[in-house]
């Protein structure tokens, strides 16, 4: 089943070099627990290196959809290869604090998301909200981020918050 995956996404890859498209996604709903280091390691990785091989030789990001626990594969994240980590989800949404994540992975690559969608519901008080706002505002200052919340903004969440948020951006 791998075997035949591959051949299909490699032949993908090949075919996007005909696209003007700058990023590929891979919806992947990338999770520590699930694919486990042992199962990453063995299983993942060198596809990974593969497909962002092919991609960087057509001047293209690769992206991965990875809202799920990746403690367990903070450290083997950057050898992947991959450009962009969409939709990433800290504690307390996950294991992994983001502290730890942005300490690990080099500013090349870009952060999409990083606000666990918890936060934003009532249940989280307004001064932790706030102080982990600003928290992660200073967090990735000066690195290539996609402001987002991870996974996404639930029904539970105030509106106020997001739009709080939407203030503190800075565009560069």
């Amino acid at each position: 089943l791998i075997k035949v995956l591959d051949e299909q996404v490699t032949e993908m890859i090949r075919q996007y070099a005909r696209s003007d498209a700058l990023i590929v996604q891979f919806p992947d709903n990338l999770d520590g627990i699930m694919t486990n280091p042992n199962l990453f390691k063995e299983y993942c990785l060198s596809h990974y290196q593969k497909y962002a091989d092919l991609l960087h030789a057509q001047n293209k990001k690769m992206c991965s959809h990875v809202d799920g626990n990746l403690k367990p594969l903070v450290d083997l994240l950057p050898a992947s290869g991959l450009d962009v980590y969409e939709s990433f989800s800290p504690w307390p949404l996950t294991d992994l604090k983001l502290e730890k994540a942005l300490n690990t992975w080099t500013d090349t690559v870009i952060i999409w998301g990083g606000i666990p969608s918890p936060v934003l519901e009532k249940t989280t008080d307004e001064d932790t909200f706030r102080k982990f706002v600003d928290h992660y505002f200073a967090l990735i200052d000066g690195r290539p981020t996609i402001v987002g919340i991870g996974d996404q903004v639930m029904p539970g969440s105030l509106i106020e918050r997001v739009k709080y948020i939407a203030q503190q951006i800075k565009v560069l």
